[in-house]
């Protein structure tokens, strides 16, 4: 999809009809099939249905910021309940869209060791980093997603 947006908009300026000075987001975004469906705007949920918990390449560039809520049965039985449920599940979240607040952000000292090179040849082992860190820093990395 991106890439046929993205050949589209080059033929405009190969045409001359446009300069690739004017190619922005909104340019880019309006060349989406999203617009051609007339899909008003980035969706803010995606029910994931089939027990799949990937985007299988669905609405990849539209979907950056969305909330995705699995859902273990196929579409043909999703319910209204089933529907109540994901939206639940939605309202509970807080999203930052990309942001990380100040208070989630792990604390991390690379002081000194960061630029160490350890007896092994390897830079990186010291104290500060994340090599260096003690186990417990590591499991804090580990479930921040990092």
């Amino acid at each position: 999809e991106m890439a046929r947006a993205a050949r589209e908009l080059a033929d405009s300026v190969a045409a001359g009809d446009l300069t690739s000075d004017q190619i922005d987001e909104s340019l880019l975004t309006a060349h989406l099939r999203q617009a051609e469906y007339s899909v008003p705007s980035d969706p803010d949920l995606i029910i994931r249905t089939g027990g799949q918990q990937r985007m299988s390449n669905f609405l990849l560039y539209q979907s950056a910021y969305a909330e995705l809520v699995c859902h273990a049965g196929y579409w043909p039985d999703f319910s209204a309940d089933d529907l109540a449920r994901a939206v639940t599940e939605y309202a509970r979240r807080r999203r930052n869209y990309g942001l990380v607040p100040e208070e989630e952000k792990p604390e991390l000292e690379y002081a000194s060791g960061a630029n160490e090179i350890s007896a092994e040849g390897g830079r990186g082992t010291g104290p500060g980093t994340k090599r260096g860190m003690a186990e417990s820093e590591r499991e804090k990395l580990r479930r921040n997603g990092r």
